[in-house]
């Protein structure tokens, strides 16, 4: 749990050491979260 208290960004994925995403996961992620009204 250090990592999330040092964090500064707005966003925190949790990867597990058996995770994977493809190259462009979190790009495409992050321009469905910039272009939702919501709150996550």
């Amino acid at each position: 749990m250090k990592g999330i208290s040092l964090a500064t960004g707005d966003y925190i994925w949790i990867a597990e050491a058996d995770d994977s995403c493809s190259d462009v996961f979190l790009e495409k992620m992050m321009e469905s979260f910039e272009a939702d009204d919501k709150s996550y």
